[in-house]
């Protein structure tokens, strides 16, 4: 009789992954609604906050390319990149964009400098918004940050 296969587990990458910034994690991931004081309204949070200083250079988690460089209002300049796992990562909250669309970038890169406090989130003060997702389903980060 044939044994049993197991299904593959998904083991954390972040053993090949890079430390974006410098702080540790003051807000964490929700896919349930919380409060969000600086827009002053309910909504989930599917995300990573991480403290860092204003200025600080932000890197590139993972190997990749970049697929999306925007500049709003409410989240300052936001880089989206393609990783070498599929998934996508998007950072939040720069200052400054120092890669463009189709570049391929590589871990520990630098992709951009923080600004002094994402308008979104201004209560946090400085920090990177990291957002990771999967076939347009939000991950939580916290096990791909080192």
């Amino acid at each position: 009789t044939p044994l049993p296969t197991l299904a593959p587990l998904r083991a954390s990458s972040s053993l090949n992954a890079v430390r974006p910034v410098s702080g540790e994690v003051i807000r964490g991931f929700s896919d349930q609604p919380v409060f969000w004081e600086a827009l002053a309204c309910w909504q989930a949070h599917p995300a990573l906050d991480i403290e860092a200083a204003p200025g600080e250079n932000v890197l590139c988690l993972r190997d990749g390319v970049v697929t999306a460089c925007s500049r709003d209002a409410l989240w300052g300049w936001r880089v989206q990149i393609r990783q070498t796992d599929e998934r996508i990562c998007e950072y939040a909250g720069l200052a400054l964009c120092e890669v463009e669309i189709g570049q391929s970038v590589t871990r520990g890169q630098v992709i951009g400098e923080l600004m002094d406090a994402i308008p979104a989130e201004s209560e946090l003060g400085a920090h990177l918004h990291l957002a990771l997702s999967e076939d347009e389903k939000a991950l939580d980060a916290r096990d791909e940050v080192p």
